[in-house]
């Protein structure tokens, strides 16, 4: 696999036809290959809780005890949500300081601001995750629900919370969560990482062991058909941003949340002269498609069928710097 440590690799299809446009773009990503370790074929490499410092935009400081869940705080209940628990517990915290973006809807939302995501944000997020993607497929066939421990069912939400407050020490991380002023809850977010693909490196920034439920062999097997399939795209040029993960609540889909969090990242990459990368489900297709992206390959999950019963298909999509 050619990394941006090597010699320069073919003209990739992010970069658009100019020859000039492609040499300018290879030039600022190569003046920046000190920052960034090469990914590796076995994925290895892993980030120690305090051995990254947060750059802290839009991402808040580390928190100094990465998993509170499992440091003496009170524990989320048994069956607990975040959308129906007492407000005073899980109100969101909002920077004073932070900058946010409004979106003024007629189809009920009255005002959602866009604020940084900090540590305190982990569990609700953890929540939100679950709430979102609860009858998605390939969520289903690779955490299968029915295999969860009775004793601990809780053990994949403590997982992700650390995953999240550790995911902000990632220097190139950009998380950002949408909330809704007139409850102050979270009803949203996005995971943005910058240039340089440092969180394709990364094997499980937890350090803790994955919930028991989980079927490995085909996390692995989905690890490496991903893999694939993005190197097809990238060529090994890791100078684009990647939209990781995005969510809105069922509640308030359909107003123009998840277009604002993904034109807040778009901007960020713009600024930055970056393209920006995402694996798109078969339903989310055409509204990457509204944004600027196109298809630029797509995979199919060995053995995993939608509702349809096809095979579950993701597309490799690529928005190009506006104006190029």
């Amino acid at each position: 696999m050619s990394t941006i440590f090597r010699e320069p690799p073919p003209p990739s299809p992010i970069m658009g036809n100019s020859d000039e446009s492609h040499g300018r773009r290879m030039r600022g990503l190569h003046q920046n290959c000190h920052l960034v370790p090469p990914p590796c074929h076995h994925r290895e490499y892993s980030v120690h809780p305090s051995g990254l410092v947060s750059i802290g935009t839009p991402s808040s400081s580390p928190s100094p005890n990465p998993n509170p869940s499992l440091n003496g705080q009170q524990q989320p209940q048994k069956g607990e949500d975040y959308f129906d628990a007492k407000e005073e517990k899980h109100q969101s915290t909002l920077p004073h300081n932070s900058t946010s973006t409004s979106l003024k809807e007629s189809k009920g939302v009255q005002s959602i601001e866009l604020h940084p995501v900090t540590p305190s944000d982990a569990e609700p997020l953890a929540m939100l995750f679950e709430r979102c993607f609860a009858t998605d497929a390939l969520r289903l066939a690779a955490k299968p629900p029915h295999l969860v421990n009775p004793k601990d069912p809780l053990e994949e939400r403590r997982w992700r919370i650390a995953q999240y407050q550790l995911g902000l020490q990632i220097p190139t991380s950009h998380l950002v969560k949408a909330v809704d002023m007139d409850g102050g809850k979270i009803i949203g977010a996005a995971a943005f990482f910058g240039s340089g693909g440092i969180q394709w490196t990364i094997k499980n920034i937890t350090g803790m062991d994955m919930p028991s439920h989980w079927d490995m062999e085909l996390r692995a097997v989905i690890n490496e058909v991903e893999e694939e399939a993005r190197e097809t795209v990238l060529r090994g040029n890791y100078g684009v941003w990647e939209l990781s993960q995005i969510y809105v609540t069922p509640e308030f889909q359909k107003n123009g949340i998840g277009r604002l969090l993904v034109e807040w990242g778009v901007k960020q990459a713009d600024e930055e002269g970056c393209p920006v990368y995402v694996r798109s489900t078969s339903d989310a297709k055409a509204f990457y498609e509204k944004l600027g992206f196109e298809i630029r390959g797509k995979f199919a999950i060995p053995g995993v069928l939608c509702a349809n019963a096809e095979l579950y298909t993701l597309y490799n999509m690529v928005r190009v710097v506006s104006g190029t």
